[in-house]
């Protein structure tokens, strides 16, 4: 679904994950709005939220059962993204950089309320190029990119030096369902 949602809003505190060498950070965002106009033919809606908010939606083909969808309907979105990042020592390197991806996806069954689920993860195998302690980020050299990402308060950033591998698992998943207008 495309749409441009202002996830800070309403976002709920991080979680903290950890296992062996691994730390990270799972954040949940929620967000209410309440169907104010829709255009069914080319799946556009627009949502207000209680604060008075407006924000235009495009479903895709994904988003089944569509039609079920009335004005005064309560859309809700809920975005779960995790960084799980394992260090691994420079003298423990396990080789070139590598980068896999996995993606899944679940609709409504059909005559549900209409709804979907959309899960991604990627998980790579790169070089520390740079190290921004003051903004808590890193930037990695994977096998096909470089790329800057947000490191978790947990990940003692002191022990991470440019020139280290690391192995990054980054997990986002956005589902969205509709639930019947309060009254």
């Amino acid at each position: 679904m495309a749409g441009s949602f202002n996830y800070v809003q309403a976002q709920t505190p991080a979680h903290t994950v950890s296992a062996d060498n691994s730390k990270g950070e799972v954040l949940e965002v929620k967000l209410s709005a309440k169907v104010i106009k829709i255009d069914k033919k080319k799946r556009h809606l627009t949502v207000q939220t209680e604060n008075g908010d407006k924000y235009d939606l495009n479903a895709s083909e994904e988003i089944r059962n569509f039609d079920q969808i009335k004005l005064g309907d309560n859309l809700v979105v809920r975005y779960v993204k995790g960084v799980v990042l394992t260090l691994v020592p420079v003298n423990k390197r396990a080789g070139v950089p590598q980068r896999t991806e996995h993606s899944d996806a679940a609709t409504a069954e059909l005559g549900q309320k209409p709804g979907a689920l959309e899960a991604h993860q990627t998980e790579i195998r790169a070089i520390v190029k740079a190290v921004n302690r003051k903004e808590r980020n890193v930037t990695l050299r994977g096998a096909h990119k470089t790329v800057t990402i947000d490191v978790p308060q947990e990940i003692d950033l002191d022990k991470v030096k440019v020139g280290d591998e690391v192995n990054a698992i980054i997990t986002e998943a956005v589902a969205i369902e509709i639930e019947a207008a309060s009254k």
